[in-house]
């Protein structure tokens, strides 16, 4: 993650985040997350400073090995 690099010197963090599989009209057979769930999910993450700068993250199953 370059980004995260470049702006660590400012204090910024930068995380990557999948949504996960989620119920949409293009969804696929096994999704079974709404759109407003995953936001839910995100959001909680961010403000309990679940999330470090460099995480891959799966709203769905966690952290991704990178």
């Amino acid at each position: 993650m370059c980004l995260a690099d470049d702006l660590e010197v400012d204090g910024i963090s930068v995380a990557a985040m999948h949504p996960g599989r989620l119920l949409t009209k293009m969804a696929p057979n096994d999704a079974a997350m709404t759109p407003m769930k995953s936001a839910e999910l995100i959001y909680d993450a961010i403000a309990k400073g679940q999330i470090n700068s460099r995480d891959f993250l799966c709203m769905e199953t966690g952290k991704l090995a990178w």
